[in-house]
């Protein structure tokens, strides 16, 4: 759904590709049913072997691809085919979940007697610092947007302050839906556990 926002918001031509060949399928069906534009060619695709000519894209994305692989070397060899793949100067936009933002939004539930949020087992976040330290050779880091912020303070702190023992959890609630409309300012923190690195190929 993302590619498709994407590719809809753009005049932009689009080679998607996932791991997953039902996920892929799935892509194509709702392609042909006449409702997109038809300016992304999907297919099936391994991040850590790409199959793509060098310095190919303009541009090149993934949406929390990075935290499905479960070793720092297999992240750091996903990254490495992204920048591969890339035109020199061309800009890799890195949308993946953090380990800085899970342990502050943490101490905030903290403060109000809250369980800590967990991470899944079939996810490994980045550390802030540590893909930093590793991005410097390959890419300059343009920007660093924690665009989650605001709603994960919402929805994981300031929502759990107004419900009772008895209310059902959900996140189609008022509060949720209020603060999704938000943009990150320089006042957002660092909250949201999802954050975009935007990063040009040196």
């Amino acid at each position: 759904f993302s590619t498709f926002r994407i590719a809809d918001k753009r005049k932009i031509n689009v080679r998607a590709f996932d791991y997953s060949s039902l996920s892929i399928k799935y892509a194509k069906a709702i392609q042909k049913s006449g409702n997109k534009k038809n300016t992304i060619a999907f297919y099936h695709g391994n991040i850590l072997n790409i199959d793509e000519p060098d310095n190919q894209f303009d541009k090149v994305y993934t949406i929390r691809v990075l935290i499905n692989l479960l070793s720092w070397s297999l992240q750091k060899k996903a990254i490495l085919e992204m920048h591969r793949v890339l035109k020199p100067g061309g800009l890799f936009l890195m949308s993946e979940a953090f380990m800085g933002g899970l342990r502050n939004i943490n101490q905030l539930r903290k403060l109000a007697n809250l369980e800590p949020l967990k991470l899944h087992d079939f996810n490994l976040y980045l550390f802030e610092r540590k893909l930093e330290l590793f991005l410097k050779k390959y890419f300059e880091i343009i920007a660093i947007k924690k665009f989650s912020s605001i709603y994960y303070t919402a929805s994981r702190f300031i929502r759990y302050l107004t419900m009772k023992k008895s209310d059902k959890d959900s996140f189609a609630n008022e509060i949720n839906n209020l603060f999704a409309k938000y943009e990150e300012t320089e006042n957002s923190g660092d909250f949201g556990i999802q954050k975009l690195y935007v990063l040009r190929k040196k």
